[in-house]
């Protein structure tokens, strides 16, 4: 199932909404998504807001995925460079969390998590690394369904039960390495 562009998304709405001011105030933007038409979305509400966007995904073109890598790292000296290209860079959690730098931003958002909690650990990692000069910000968003007025359900909504899921994930994982030391 492949839900169309077109359809409304109240998580895109507050996202471009945070996003937009966060360019307003000097902060670039990594967003990370599983969901390609997630971005898609989000690419075009923050085109319409007049925001310099684009994606990094398995459609990007090895030659852009190079300029975005370049355009996204900051100078040796922890300067931002002057001529950067892109506000914000909507990546792919499979074809943007793993091996990049993306210290020119100092604002990170989620879409959704991963199923994967080291995939989310790794997102995070992409602007908070070493050659980062600056506070980051990482913010997850999550939609309740009940408190968008969309009805009520026994669980809010997938993005809480998601939320949950990983976070008992990752309580396993814990689990599993302390018994280990």
């Amino acid at each position: 199932l492949q839900i169309p562009e077109s359809v409304p998304s109240i998580k895109v709405d507050v996202i471009s909404e945070k996003i937009a001011l966060a360019v307003k105030n000097g902060h670039r933007t990594i967003v990370f998504s599983q969901f390609k038409t997630a971005l898609k979305g989000l690419e075009k509400a923050l085109i319409e807001k007049g925001v310099r966007v684009i994606r990094y995904d398995g459609d990007t073109k090895k030659d852009i995925k190079l300029r975005i890598k370049a355009d996204m790292r900051r100078k040796p000296n922890g300067e931002q460079p002057a001529d950067y290209k892109y506000d914000v860079v909507l990546c792919n959690y499979k074809t943007g969390g793993v091996g990049l730098t993306f210290t020119g931003a100092t604002y990170m958002a989620r879409m959704d998590v991963e199923w994967n909690p080291g995939k989310n650990d790794q997102s995070i990692a992409r602007i908070h690394r070493i050659g980062q000069t600056e506070p980051v910000l990482c913010e997850t968003f999550y939609i309740d369904k009940q408190e968008a007025g969309l009805g009520e359900t026994p669980m809010g909504s997938i993005d809480l039960w998601m939320r949950d899921l990983v976070d008992l994930k990752e309580a396993m994982i814990v689990g599993f390495e302390s018994e280990l030391a």
